[in-house]
């Protein structure tokens, strides 16, 4: 998981792996995973890394179905907009 303060200048590689990991480990909550959604889509955007959002996704609804993807995307995209606009 990586925090999101300051997170214009920062990306992340392997995110597929990371993000799939987290979520199969039972290693981070929702948050941490939305957070390093949050870095996935700018590195993805950045043309940093090539994040495979069906394994991600579908890692996400394993673990807390439909809702649980619903909120991650949200509280993901809450977090890169700001950055965005910087």
């Amino acid at each position: 998981m990586v925090g999101t303060a300051g997170m214009a200048g920062m990306y992340l590689t392997d995110c597929t792996r990371l993000i799939v990991d987290g979520v199969h480990e039972k290693l981070f909550n929702q948050d941490d995973i939305a957070s390093d959604y949050a870095m996935a889509i700018k590195s993805e955007a950045a043309g940093v890394d090539q994040p495979d959002w069906s394994a991600i996704n579908q890692a996400i609804l394993d673990r807390w179905k439909e809702r649980g993807l619903a909120a991650v995307k949200r509280k993901a995209w809450a977090l890169v907009r700001p950055a965005n606009r910087a």
